[in-house]
């Protein structure tokens, strides 16, 4: 069975083959998103077991409310929001524990993550694998330190790209304040990274 293309996962044919209930369309949406809802459900969660029932959940959300799906959106920003949806439940019920993140899950740097007006910020050595490795994970501890509200909407807007209506509805805000706090969390994590970026 081969994998599917991030084209295919898109396709009027492939999501026709999910609403008939394909089970071999199933398994390729399986093998291809398994793996980014659990590191989205982990990082909104802080907790392994929390985001393995999330990925669950999720899973089986797409399997049974395929047919809902309008297709309007990406299919991805779709189950996104479902994991998103499910794990900011979760947090609204119980406080979260943090979690050690492993290091093949450590976020890839983007200069547009600390653009501010027209100053973009670069890492002074691109080549140094050390100096990257050493930004990746103050970016990490950086993103894990935002505030909670600012945390979550900057992890599903620039990790997940999802959009900023798609967030405004799930956190229950307007998409206004999601653009504010988008802004602000740019701003903090930007002041704390600054030993690291140059302006351009």
């Amino acid at each position: 069975m081969t994998e599917a293309s991030a084209e295919e996962l898109e396709s009027p044919e492939f999501i026709g083959k999910l609403k008939q209930q394909d089970p071999e369309a199933f398994s390729r949406l399986v093998r291809a998103y398994q793996d980014k809802i659990y590191n989205l459900a982990l990082r909104l969660t802080r907790n392994a077991e929390e985001a393995e029932e999330v990925l669950q959940e999720t899973l089986l959300s797409v399997f049974n409310k395929i047919h809902t799906f309008q297709e309007r959106s990406r299919l991805s920003t779709w189950i996104y929001a479902i994991t998103s949806n499910g794990a900011l439940s979760r947090l609204r019920k119980k406080s979260s524990q943090s979690v050690t993140f492993e290091e093949d899950s450590l976020l890839k740097t983007e200069s547009s993550w600390f653009r501010n007006s027209n100053v973009v910020f670069e890492v002074t050595d691109q080549n140094d694998p050390v100096i990257l490795k050493e930004l990746q994970e103050r970016l990490e501890t950086a993103i894990e330190g935002l505030p909670d509200g600012y945390r979550e909407i900057f992890i599903m807007k620039e990790v997940n790209k999802m959009p900023v209506k798609d967030i405004a509805d799930i956190v229950g805000i307007n998409p206004g304040a999601v653009k504010t706090r988008l802004h602000r969390a740019r701003l903090l994590l930007r002041a704390k990274l600054s030993d690291y970026w140059v302006e351009e």
